[in-house]
C-alpha cells in the first residue's frame, strides 16, 4: 500500500480503530526495538497503554471513574519511556480523526503534561504514528515506513467497527426494553 491510500482509508476510521491500528503496529515492532533489553524478562508492549476515560458511560459508572481517579482530559495512550535524547520521561498520545479537536479539559492536560516533563502529541492516523514513535525512540523512519506500508492490512485483523458494535447494543437495549416494558437505558 501507498501512504496516499492509507490516509484514504483512514478518513473514515473512528478515533478508536486509528488508536486500535497504531498499537497493533507498535506490538508488531516493539520487540525489534527494544530486543536488547528482552532477555532482562522485559515486555516492551507493556510500555504504550490506554487510559480508558472517555466513552459512554452511565452515571454511576461515571461516578465509580470519577471516585476510582479519572482525570478529564487526560491523553488516550501513554508511552512510558522516556525518549531517545533523553529530553521527555514519557509520551502522551491523544488519538484524533482528520477533523477532531481538542476539548478544553485535553488542553489542560496537555499545558500539565509538558509542564512535567511530558512530551503531547496530537496523532490523526498510523502514518503520524509511526513517524512520532520513530523519532521518539530513535528509530529510522523510513525503514519503519516501509514495513507498515507493506503490512499494513495485518494491523487490521482484529479491529472492530466500533460503530457497529454501537449499533448492535441499542438494538439489544430497545428489544429489552420491550420485553421488560420499561427503559432500561435511562437513568
Amino acid at each position: 500500500m501507498t501512504e496516499e491510500e492509507i490516509r484514504k482509508i483512514e478518513a473514515g476510521y473512528s478515533e478508536a480503530k486509528i488508536q486500535h491500528t497504531c498499537v497493533e503496529w507498535y506490538r508488531s515492532r516493539c520487540k525489534t526495538w527494544f530486543a536488547e533489553v528482552l532477555s532482562l524478562n522485559f515486555d516492551p508492549r507493556l510500555l504504550l497503554y490506554a487510559v480508558p476515560n472517555g466513552g459512554q458511560r452511565s452515571k454511576a459508572s461515571a461516578g465509580m471513574r470519577k471516585y476510582e481517579g479519572v482525570v478529564p482530559g487526560v491523553a488516550d495512550l501513554i508511552f512510558q519511556c522516556g525518549s531517545n535524547d533523553g529530553e521527555y520521561c514519557y509520551l502522551a498520545i491523544e488519538m484524533k480523526t482528520i477533523k477532531g479537536s481538542q476539548s478544553s479539559d485535553q488542553k489542560k492536560w496537555e499545558r500539565v503534561a509538558t509542564l512535567f516533563g511530558g512530551r503531547y502529541v496530537i496523532c490523526r492516523s498510523i502514518i503520524d504514528f509511526c513517524k512520532i514513535m520513530c523519532e521518539y525512540v530513535g528509530k529510522d523512519y523510513d525503514k519503519e515506513l516501509s514495513i507498515l506500508l507493506f503490512r499494513y492490512p495485518t494491523y487490521l485483523g482484529t479491529a472492530i467497527d466500533v460503530e457497529k458494535e454501537r449499533e448492535k447494543l441499542k438494538r439489544f437495549t430497545r428489544k429489552l426494553n420491550r420485553g421488560y416494558g420499561k427503559r432500561l437505558d435511562q437513568d
